[in-house]
């Protein structure tokens, strides 16, 4: 499997990756070094849009609380929009559903600000 990964910045340097495909066991880690790469530039709010993600994996997941930590720590956000309603539930299933910020669409995730 693979994932695609687009980057967009909005207003107030707010960036947006855009990921299609499966955050699985074989893609994490060029997800996470993207990750920690926009983070290392200085991004410190970031929205992961899943419109087209179709799986999260465990590690998928390891990656993205990675992630969100290190935002978190340096005084950053890391939030989430538009996921599909079987991403949901492995997000509810594992508690990511009251720690995470996630938004039905990117326009209120960006709103979050």
């Amino acid at each position: 499997m693979s994932i695609e990964i687009e980057v967009f910045k909005h207003h107030l340097d707010i960036l947006e990756m855009k990921l299609s495909g499966d955050l699985d066991t074989y893609t994490s880690a060029g997800f996470a070094e993207k990750l920690s790469d926009l983070i290392e530039l200085g991004a410190d709010r970031i929205v992961l849009n899943f419109t087209k993600v179709t799986y999260v994996s465990s590690l998928g997941i390891g990656e993205i609380i990675q992630g969100w930590d290190r935002l978190r720590t340096a005084g950053g956000a890391l939030k989430f929009a538009c996921m599909s309603d079987g991403v949901y539930k492995v997000f509810k299933l594992v508690g990511l559903t009251t720690r995470f910020e996630i938004f039905s669409s990117l326009e209120d995730a960006l709103r979050s600000f």
